[in-house]
């Protein structure tokens, strides 16, 4: 369970602990444990990786083929 945040189509960040906003506010993961959909400043909250990339429409980079 964490916060997640769609940086591109296939970057995400995530946050176990807290994030600390460019605003000034501090949002704790475990104050939102039970909540869903967007917290604060594009931060979403989640309870897998999978679940935030399906939900933000992430996806997994495309490996480097070798030459």
């Amino acid at each position: 369970m964490a916060l997640y945040k769609k940086i591109s189509d296939t970057d995400l960040r995530s946050a176990e602990h807290e994030v600390n906003c460019p605003d000034g506010r501090v949002i704790v993961v475990a104050d939102h444990v039970d909540e869903s959909g967007e917290i604060h400043d594009g931060w979403h909250w989640f309870n897998t990786r999978d679940e935030a990339k399906e939900a933000l429409g992430v996806t997994d980079p495309e490996p480097i083929k070798p030459e």
